[in-house]
C-alpha cells in the first residue's frame, strides 16, 4: 500500500494576495477633480475601511498617489483634502514650482505640511458654506494623524478671514454664485460615482431584466438588487412625483439620519409617496425598509423607522438625484442657448421670427404651436402666440431668462442640499437688486443681509472656540 506524502509548501505573501488598500482603490470608482490648477483623483471609503487602514482618520490618507477619503465627508470637502494629500506627496522642488522658489528652504516636513494645510484652507474659505467650513476645521483639529507645525495658528487665521463683516453685497453675491457652482460640480461628481457603483449598476440591469422577463422575488433577492432602485423607479414612473422631484428629494433627506423607532406623522400626499416607495422597495426586499402605521383619523398615517430606514432613504435620494442632475444640466443647456441669442436679437427688425426660433430651440414655445408647418407660420402669428408685440421682445427674453436662471439655481440648491441660510441669503440679495431697480429704499433688506452673513460667520467661529474647563 502506497503512502501519500503531504508536503507543506511555504506561502508567498506576494502571490495570490492583493494589498487590501490597493485592492479597494483598484476596484473603486475614481472621482477626478480639477482644483487649483491640479488634476487630482481619489476614492471614497466606508468607515470600517478608514478604521482598519486609515487609523480612523476623518480627513483621509494617501499611499503615494493613491488618495483615500472617508465616505461621510461632504462632497464639497473632498477635493480640498485630496489636494492636501496630493501636495504632500510631491517632492520639494515640485512644491516650490507651485508655491515659489526658495519658499520651503530649510523647513522641516511638519513645517512644510503646515504651509500646505494653510494654502488648502485658504482656498476652501472662499467657496465653502459655513456648515462645511466648520466641519473641515473640526476634522483637521481632531485628526491626530494630521500632525502639523502651527496647526492652531493656521486655523485661527483662516477662521478670522472667513466671510468678513466688511464684505460688500456685490462681493457677497459673487461669492455665493461661485460657491453654488463649486458645490454643484462636486455633488454632480459624487452622484456620478454613486451611479457608477458596481452594485447600483448591476441592480439597474437586473431590475430591468426582472421587469422585462418577470421572475420570483426570491430569485432577484439572491441576485442582490439594491432595493432603492425599484423604489426610485416607482417615483420616476409616477407623473405627479416626477414633476415635483426636487421637492420630493428635499423631503426624503430628513429621513437619512432618522433613528430606529422614530415615528413621523404623514399627511395624505406624503402617505401616498411613502406607500409607493415602500411597495417598490418590497419588490426585492425580504423585510420592510420602514413600517407604515395607520393613524386614528382618516388620512393620518405614520412612518416608523427601522434599523434599515436611514441607509435606504440615503440610497434612494442618491438614485433620484441622478435625475435632478439631468434636469439641472438641461436647464443649463437652455440658458446657454438662450443667452447666446439674446445679444443677437437686440437690434433685429424682424424680431418675431427670431424669437420664434429662440423659443423653439430651447423648447419653450407654447404647446399650441407644436406640430405646425414652419413655412406656413407668419411672423405675425408667432408674435401673437409668443409675445404681445415686437417692442417687448427684449423684455420677454429677459423674463424667460430670469425664469430659467431661477429654475437652474433652485435645482442646484436641491442638488447640493443648500441649507436655509444660503437660500435666504440668495433671496435677500435678489430682493435688494429688485428694490434698487425700482428706486425703493433697501435699508431693511440690507440689514437682513448683514444679519444672515453675521450668523454664517459666527457659526464657523464657534468651531474654533477654546473648550471650557
Amino acid at each position: 500500500m502506497n503512502k501519500m506524502k503531504l508536503e507543506i509548501l511555504p506561502i508567498n505573501p506576494l502571490r495570490g494576495f492583493e494589498d487590501p488598500t490597493e485592492a479597494h482603490y483598484n476596484n473603486s470608482y475614481k472621482i477626478q477633480v480639477e482644483i487649483a490648477g491640479e488634476s487630482v483623483s481619489y476614492v471614497v471609503c466606508p468607515k470600517t475601511f478608514m478604521n482598519n487602514h486609515g487609523q480612523g482618520s476623518r480627513v483621509g490618507f494617501n499611499e503615494g498617489e493613491r488618495i483615500y477619503l472617508p465616505k461621510d465627508q461632504n462632497p464639497a470637502l473632498a477635493p480640498f483634502f485630496a489636494l492636501y494629500f496630493h501636495y504632500s506627496n510631491l517632492q520639494e522642488n515640485e512644491l516650490e514650482s507651485r508655491f515659489g522658489k526658495g519658499l520651503l528652504k530649510d523647513l522641516n516636513p511638519t513645517e512644510i505640511n503646515g504651509i500646505i494645510l494653510g494654502t488648502v484652507l485658504d482656498l476652501a474659505k472662499d467657496v465653502l458654506r459655513p456648515e462645511e467650513m466648520g466641519d473641515m476645521i473640526k476634522r483637521v483639529k481632531k485628526d491626530d494623524q494630521l500632525y502639523l507645525q502651527g496647526k492652531e495658528e493656521i486655523i485661527q487665521e483662516v477662521v478670522s478671514a472667513y466671510l468678513p463683516a466688511t464684505t460688500s453685497t456685490q462681493a457677497l453675491a459673487k461669492r455665493e454664485e461661485q460657491s453654488l457652482e463649486y458645490y454643484t460640480e462636486r455633488f454632480t461628481e459624487r452622484i456620478g460615482a454613486h451611479a457608477n457603483n458596481k452594485h447600483i449598476r448591476r441592480s439597474k440591469y437586473l431590475d430591468g431584466a426582472r421587469q422585462l422577463f418577470g421572475g420570483g422575488r426570491d430569485i432577484f433577492n439572491k441576485a442582490g438588487i439594491v432595493s432603492s432602485v425599484p423604489a426610485g423607479k416607482r417615483v420616476l414612473d409616477n407623473e405627479l412625483f416626477r414633476n415635483n422631484l426636487p421637492t420630493i428629494v428635499e423631503y426624503i433627506k430628513q429621513f437619512e439620519n432618522i433613528q430606529k423607532g422614530t415615528r413621523v406623522k404623514l399627511n395624505r400626499e406624503e402617505s401616498r409617496l411613502i406607500y409607493e416607495i415602500l411597495e417598490g422597495a418590497m419588490e426585492t426586499r425580504r423585510r420592510p425598509a420602514y413600517i407604515m402605521i395607520d393613524g386614528s383619523s382618516p388620512g393620518e398615517n405614520y412612518l416608523e423607522a427601522t434599523g434599515d430606514t436611514a441607509k435606504f432613504m440615503g440610497s434612494l435620494r442618491m438614485f433620484l438625484l441622478e435625475n435632478v442632475v439631468e434636469d439641472h444640466q438641461n436647464a443649463q443647456k437652455q440658458l446657454t442657448e438662450l443667452s447666446g441669442v439674446v445679444q443677437r436679437v437686440r437690434d433685429e427688425k424682424d424680431l418675431a421670427s427670431r424669437v420664434h426660433d429662440v423659443l423653439r430651440t430651447v423648447n419653450l414655445l407654447p404647446d399650441q404651436n407644436i406640430g405646425y408647418d414652419r413655412n406656413q407660420l407668419t411672423p405675425e402669428a408667432t408674435t401673437n402666440a409668443v409675445i404681445p408685440y415686437n417692442g417687448r421682445v427684449d423684455l420677454a427674453l429677459e423674463e424667460i431668462t430670469e425664469d430659467l436662471v431661477e429654475e437652474e439655481r433652485h435645482l442646484a440648491e436641491v442638488l447640493t442640499a443648500a441649507p436655509e441660510n444660503s437660500q435666504s441669503l440668495r433671496k435677500a440679495i435678489q430682493a435688494q437688486k429688485l428694490l434698487k431697480n425700482l428706486g425703493i429704499s433697501t435699508t431693511e433688506v440690507d440689514d437682513r443681509i448683514t444679519q444672515i452673513n453675521s450668523g454664517r460667520r459666527a457659526s464657523v467661529q464657534s468651531t474654533n472656540l477654546p473648550k471650557l474647563a
